[in-house]
């Protein structure tokens, strides 16, 4: 089950602002089929052995987001947001970002953006487990593991027709 609530306000003339809320509900087999875990084996030559990876069999995760862009002189616009998440997996995330369009006359349009995004470790997450089986729930899958990072991007589009074809 998916549940999405959002709400957008014209604030000024030149500024808009939003509010968005996601509830995702997942249930059934969520785990990577592909991916297994490492534990600790001193039998083995390598110091570890594998295993599968035991998932939960439901997540929920709840998202917010605020988001607000102003209309600048000569047509360009700047925008800010802001998302926290957080699931029943104990994973927490952050994202903040920043963007800027810039037109120029009706041919170029020029972009720039920056993102930083932190995430929390799932609960059940762990790069290499103490013995097979010693939680009810293992994965080394590395979306739940914990990152951070930082995004910088740069854009521009070229109109090649402008005005469109003319026959």
């Amino acid at each position: 089950h998916s549940y999405s609530l959002g709400l957008s306000q014209i604030i000024t003339k030149n500024l808009i602002g939003g509010l968005t809320l996601d509830v995702i509900s997942d249930a059934g087999y969520l785990a990577n089929p592909y991916r297994f875990i490492r534990f600790i084996d001193p039998t083995n030559p390598k110091g570890y052995s594998l295993g599968d990876q035991i998932y939960p069999d439901t997540r929920t995760s709840t998202a917010v987001e605020g988001r607000a862009k102003y209309y600048l002189p000569y047509r360009a616009a700047a925008s800010a947001s802001y998302r926290y998440f957080r699931d029943t997996w104990g994973i927490k995330a952050n994202t903040l970002e920043f963007d800027y369009t810039q037109p120029i006359k009706n041919i170029w349009i020029l972009e720039g953006r920056l993102r930083f995004y932190e995430q929390g470790h799932a609960s059940f997450y762990s790069d290499l487990f103490p013995i097979a089986g010693s939680q009810n729930f293992m994965a080394r899958d590395k979306e739940l593991a914990a990152s951070k990072n930082t995004t910088i991007g740069a854009k521009a589009t070229y109109a090649f027709l402008p005005d469109g074809w003319k026959l």
